[in-house]
């Protein structure tokens, strides 16, 4: 995961009165105590070429958690943050609760756009720090402190790094893992699935493979020749395995 510049201009769909008119029906819904699915939300309106497209251009093209590319996965999917039809706070079995942040459903300050391994495995998951802080029944997310980190909002590289091509919880002065981000790292988004862990050691064997051929002392010189690469760039996969890397000693 890395930080991630969302544009502030909200999609004109969005704004549109068809999201207004979606919105006054599912608050409607709730107060009358009807429950809500799947089915009541329009994906046409969340997922619009609008929303998706700025969503691809703002995140480089690239899975918002696992920062892979989407160009050849369907442009990836339309992922709420804070999940809109039920939520759970563990993994347990039985432990969905509804409705959830069905009012989000259509706000662009909860959209990313992720792939559909990262999507899947989140999927509802959707724990705080204090459980006693969520408040749907007021709409109030003030009080709330997700664990999952919200790469527009808040830099992931303030918790979590790179271990060549493990992504690995930072620790403290202490040398104790940073719990948050050993929570996201193998439960919420499991960011070293099998498959994706040997994804990016191919791309790190390549970086290495180059460095070498080229005599290059790594302890000194890595930022320097991650930069001179191209492999600094935002819209680089895996970009943050290169800047938030904490082992150079090849």
């Amino acid at each position: 995961m890395i930080r991630i510049q969302k544009s502030a201009a909200v999609p004109a769909t969005l704004l549109s009165q068809d999201v207004s008119n979606e919105k006054a029906r599912l608050n409607n819904m709730v107060a009358n105590n009807q429950p809500i699915g799947y089915k009541h939300f329009k994906k046409d309106l969340y997922g619009a070429l609008d929303v998706r497209h700025q969503l691809l251009t703002d995140q480089h093209e690239k899975c918002a958690y696992c920062e892979t590319t989407l160009l050849d996965k369907g442009g990836g999917e339309v992922e709420h943050f804070r999940p809109k039809t039920k939520y759970r706070a563990t993994r347990q079995r039985g432990a969905s609760h509804a409705p959830a942040y069905y009012w989000l459903a259509y706000d662009w300050n909860n959209m990313l756009c992720s792939c559909h391994e990262c999507n899947r495995i989140k999927s509802t998951l959707f724990p705080l720090v204090q459980e006693a802080n969520r408040d749907i029944q007021h709409q109030n997310i003030g009080q709330e402190q997700p664990i999952l980190v919200n790469p527009c909002q808040l830099d992931p590289a303030n918790i979590m790094e790179y271990r060549y091509y493990l992504v690995c919880p930072k620790q403290d002065a202490q040398g104790n893992d940073n719990v948050q981000a050993q929570q996201i790292i193998n439960n919420i988004l499991k960011l070293n699935r099998d498959d994706l862990k040997e994804l990016r050691r191919r791309h790190w064997q390549a970086f290495v493979n180059r460095m070498h051929n080229s005599q290059v002392d790594f302890d000194t010189m890595f930022r320097q020749k991650v930069a001179e690469s191209g492999l600094a760039a935002e819209d680089v996969e895996f970009v943050g395995m290169y800047v938030n890397q904490k082992y150079k000693n090849m």
